[in-house]
């Protein structure tokens, strides 16, 4: 009797089959008014990035002006590409943005993200100010910086001069240009990674910082032994997203320095693209660097998702 009983207990505390056949006219419904919503996004990711892609692989092979017929050329685009020290240039000067853009904007919000988590006066307008980034349109925000780059009456000349600093050509010498555009970009950045860094941050709970403050750590020791492992997530996800942003750089290089620049120095590889493409209208050569710059941020992703394991120490 006890066996008996002990079966029917565990067969009433089982879940109920529901035959696949049975279908809830509830649940069918939300289902469709899910589809109903996501129906225009999935449309737009299909034209705009899926087509988009298959298309351009395709005329990447061959020759087309948008005024005749696609003629097929095979792998020439590719060819002249890689043996143009034009797009070379732009691609190292991409690499160059990335390399350095992304690791310094990465260490600049830690910092700041640090000290904007901590209990300070007036925290709340010092989060509006490095948040405002975040909110300006792109080619506004490069019209202001090329008039504060200007030599007659910039703002950083101006800030300089009483240090008897003469003026400087922040944007028509070759070697100072790529890096005024990398001063921008890193500051146009530095709102969105900043409120990743800062959710994170409010993330960590707070009783790992007592425990080590008990056992003697100072403050260096907690940021780096409680801070950084905690908040590695986050860095991980900006580490992606601003690679991939800053192999697309293209805005403030065509209003800071029209032309990609003294010597080309500031030229990126999707403003090669827009020459091509618009100047040109050399599609098929656009398309090829367009496929060429896939490929790049599609390698330098695989490699960060590779390192994730060294990356991320908690999760």
């Amino acid at each position: 009797m006890i066996t008996e009983a002990s079966d029917l207990a565990a067969d009433a505390t089982k879940p109920a089959r529901v035959s696949k056949h049975r279908r809830d006219p509830a649940s069918r419904g939300e289902r469709i008014w899910a589809f109903n919503f996501l129906a225009p996004f999935i449309v737009g990711i299909a034209v705009f990035y899926y087509i988009a892609i298959v298309a351009s692989s395709y005329f990447s092979f061959t020759r087309y002006n948008l005024l005749k017929p696609p003629t097929w050329l095979g792998l020439d685009n590719y060819r002249f590409l890689i043996g143009n020290e034009l797009f070379r240039k732009a691609l190292w000067n991409t690499a160059k943005l990335t390399l350095v853009g992304v690791p310094v904007t990465i260490v600049l919000v830690v910092g700041l993200g640090v000290a904007l988590n901590s209990r300070i006066r007036f925290q709340g307008v010092y989060r509006l100010i490095f948040f405002l980034p975040l909110v300006t349109m792109p080619v506004a925000s490069a019209i202001v910086w090329r008039w504060m780059y200007s030599p007659e009456t910039g703002l950083f000349d101006q800030l300089l001069g009483p240090f008897g600093v003469d003026r400087v050509e922040w944007l028509s010498r070759p070697g100072s240009a790529l890096w005024a555009v990398l001063a921008m970009e890193v500051w146009r950045q530095s709102g969105l990674f900043l409120l990743i860094v800062l959710a994170g941050l409010q993330n960590i709970p707070e009783v790992y910082y007592e425990a080590a403050t008990v056992d003697g750590a100072t403050a260096w020791q907690r940021f780096r032994h409680v801070t950084l492992p905690l908040l590695s997530p986050s860095l991980f996800f900006l580490a992606v997203t601003g690679s991939i942003a800053a192999f697309q750089t293209f805005d403030a290089v065509i209003v800071l320095t029209p032309g990609g620049g003294p010597l080309n120095s500031t030229r990126t590889v999707v403003f090669d693209i827009y020459g091509s493409a618009f100047e040109s209208l050399r599609m098929g050569r656009a398309a090829a660097a367009s496929m060429l710059l896939l490929a790049v941020i599609l390698v330098v992703t695989a490699v960060q998702f590779r390192m994730q394991k060294r990356w991320v120490h908690y999760e």
